[in-house]
């Protein structure tokens, strides 16, 4: 019985003798045939049953033999198993030689040559007919399609290993970033639609070889897909544009041409259009490229994890990238990359990437290093529109750029817009065509980090700089980004270590250039760690306003040196507050350095730093010491607005003898705390000498100490030696 039987199917090296492919039909162990695409018997066979467009068959009865004694002489040459074929496959010294082996197929009506970069031959494809099928009397003639590929040796028959590649490459690579590029369904609409003028291209194998193809030579590009009138071309033309997005094309649109000829049959290609229009080339090209233009672009594909996670062989990454990406600054900035220009504050780093804007525009040097020319877009976020322009107008004239270099150059101003990092990467998939800019200047980095963004976080430095790859990703453009460096002396540290924030900041990005201070008055040293270049020699620039230029006459490693606080005070180059005790408690910073002075906590800080030449790390202690013990207390100014603090009861302060008013070194007694006083103790007015508490004051003044450091300790300890 038939359910009983075991089949199984055809391969490459048996196919089917009813339809000719090598799958999807199958051989049973009694010697029967199922072929799953024609009802049409084979030679020496006859129809048993049919479903759809296949059927069943068996050997006929007018062989020599019985059937069933033939039944399994056939099973036994069928294959038992379809397996993969580990042997080396044969190699020819032709492709024609190779396509010899096809002749079951029959003769050959067509063939198409691949070529790969270098114009030689990769691949050649050769085309053979099918039967025709007597249900579908008007339909068109079927064919199947037969490669062989070049190898080391000579050539196999099958495709290449790895990717294969697209048809008419030579000519695909030859035409400029942003072309738009033709993709049809196959070769000979290919042949069609290169006869009107364009720049064309298609995957072998038809609408189910788009897979299979090396997409990679689209990149930059701008796509158009010519479908069949079908389903399988709806599906052709989703998987490629897909597959053009991730290979980095520019734009992807999907053309149908029955919306030129309304009654195009089934399966109407443009060869059907043009063989409509009487061959009248000129025609059909201006009603296509109408079309063209009229038609949507396709949404770029959502990524997901899977699609982000899909290894490739080191074969075929080294064959999609056989290049870098093309320099934008050489020796410092490649397309789609994301760079760091750090330096401290009012240095003139906005300047600086101004005369970068203007050497792209005008393609001309900056730094010493050339730039390719291209257009620039400005997002700033420091300054006010009016000062913009005014900035704009300085480096046309210093640089002599004309109107029509400064054209390329967009520039908006996003100060006080409150826009970040993630919502300014939606504004630019929806305002900025892929392609439209080679650089993107961001102007400075602090302005459009997130609300909940630490910039000490490398968790939050990290998914910033994920946006900016985004961005560069998805507009085709580098990012450039201004950020401030870490407070302090810059000069002992690494080119990496240079930048306020997380130490992501520097490391996400594939050019980190940093600006420190030379020994000489208005020069810079210029470091750079980059990822795609060869190492960068330091150099030094000094200013020229509105810019900078070369100082090849410096010593790049001649920093600028921290001058430490010590040797500050001994050579009387800051004044030290006159009030300054030895001994620095809560009670006295509340009193001296809050005051009723009704600061927010950051003035109060910098004022212990700039009046008491305090760390803030111990300014910031002794006024939470203080608020602690409610020497001070904080009420904001109005809603959502920051506290304001002022010192609590400093009017009643008194000085112990010894102080000014007893002309020795004494200790600064505060009024009694609140909290004290809540607790029932006194205040005293006038304290005994410290002879007489010594064994008290000590271990006070040790409590108050505590968290002031080893120089704080030393003061106590040398008041409990006094005593």
């Amino acid at each position: 019985m038939m359910h009983r039987r075991e089949w199984t199917e055809v391969n490459k090296r048996k196919l089917c003798p009813a339809c000719g492919h090598d799958h999807w039909c199958a051989w049973s162990r009694a010697g029967m045939l199922k072929c799953e695409r024609t009802n049409v018997p084979p030679g020496g066979m006859v129809l048993v049953s049919e479903k759809d467009n296949g059927g069943v068959f068996r050997w006929s009865d007018d062989r020599q033999g019985s059937p069933r004694r033939l039944a399994k002489k056939a099973a036994a040459k069928a294959p038992t198993k379809a397996k993969k074929d580990k042997q080396p496959r044969k190699v020819f010294p032709t492709p024609e030689a190779a396509a010899a082996r096809y002749r079951s197929c029959g003769k050959s009506t067509g063939q198409w040559d691949y070529l790969d970069a270098d114009g030689q031959l990769a691949m050649r494809v050769f085309r053979f007919p099918l039967p025709p099928d007597p249900a579908k009397p008007d339909a068109k003639p079927a064919k199947q399609f037969r490669p062989v590929s070049r190898v080391q040796r000579g050539w196999v028959l099958g495709d290449p290993e790895g990717p294969i590649l697209l048809n008419r490459l030579p000519e695909l690579l030859a035409a400029p970033e942003g072309s738009r590029v033709i993709v049809v369904e196959g070769e000979r609409k290919c042949d069609a639609a290169r006869a009107m003028g364009w720049v064309v291209t298609a995957s072998a194998h038809g609408s189910g070889g788009a897979a299979k193809s090396d997409w990679s030579p689209v990149r930059g590009q701008h796509v158009v897909i010519l479908i069949d009138r079908d389903e399988t071309g709806e599906k052709y033309g989703k998987a490629v544009a897909a597959l053009a997005y991730a290979a980095g094309a520019l734009s992807v649109r999907i053309v149908r041409l029955w919306e030129l000829w309304p009654e195009m049959p089934q399966t109407g290609d443009i060869v059907d259009l043009i063989e409509h229009r009487r061959n009248d080339l000129d025609v059909v090209r201006a009603q296509v490229e109408g079309l063209m233009d009229r038609a949507t672009e396709e949404p770029r594909p959502q990524l997901d994890d899977l699609a982000v996670f899909d290894p490739v062989s080191a074969v075929s990454l080294m064959r999609q990238h056989a290049e870098m990406r093309p320099p934008v600054i050489e020796g410092l900035l490649r397309q789609g990359e994301v760079a760091n220009i750090v330096a401290a504050p009012k240095i003139g780093k906005t300047w600086l990437v101004h005369s970068l804007a203007g050497a792209i525009v005008s393609g001309g040097q900056w730094l010493g290093k050339k730039a390719k020319k291209g257009s620039v877009l400005l997002i700033d976020g420091e300054l006010h529109p009016e000062t913009l322009a005014e900035r704009m107008r300085i480096i046309q004239r210093s640089a002599g750029l004309s109107d029509t270099d400064m054209a390329l150059l967009n520039v908006v101003s996003m100060r006080g817009q409150c826009v970040d990092v993630n919502r300014l990467g939606k504004l630019l998939n929806a305002k900025v065509s892929p392609g439209q800019y080679m650089v993107v200047i961001l102007d400075a980095l602090y302005r459009f980090l997130p609300g909940d963004c630490e910039e000490n976080s490398n968790e939050g430095m990290m998914r910033v700089y994920n946006a900016l790859d985004a961005i560069a990703r998805e507009i085709g453009a580098s990012v450039v980004v201004v950020h401030h460096s870490s407070k302090g002396s810059q000069s002992a540290k690494a080119v990496t270590d240079v930048g306020a924030g997380g130490g992501a900041q520097s490391r996400a990005a594939d050019t980190h250039m940093v600006l420190r201070d030379h020994e000489v008055d208005g020069a810079v040293v210029v470091d750079a760690a980059v990822r795609s270049f060869a190492p960068l020699k330091s150099f030094v620039v000094r200013s020229a306003a509105p810019g900078w230029e070369l100082a090849p006459d410096l010593d790049p490693k001649k920093l600028r040196k921290r001058v430490n606080s010590a040797s500050r005070a001994d050579n009387n180059e800051i004044a030290t507050h006159t009030s300054l005790p030895e001994t620095r408690t809560p009670e006295w910073f509340a009193r001296e350095v809050v005051g009723d002075l009704n600061l927010i906590k950051d003035a109060v800080i910098r004022r212990a730093k700039t009046t008491f030449s305090m760390k803030k790390s111990e300014a910031e202690t002794l006024l939470k010491c203080a608020k602690a013990d409610e020497l001070v207390s904080g009420v904001p100014a109005g809603l959502n607005q920051p506290l304001r603090y002022n010192a609590v009861g400093t009017t009643g302060s008194k000085v112990t003898p010894g102080g000014k008013e007893g002309g020795g070194r004494g200790v600064c007694v505060p009024p009694t705390p609140p909290r004290a006083q809540a607790r029932g103790v006194k205040g005293t007015e006038t304290p005994p000498p410290l002879s007489s508490q010594a064994s008290k004051s000590k271990t006070a003044e040790r409590r108050n100490v505590r968290l002031m450091g080893s120089s704080a300790v030393a003061a106590a300890d040398t008041l409990g030696g006094a005593a």
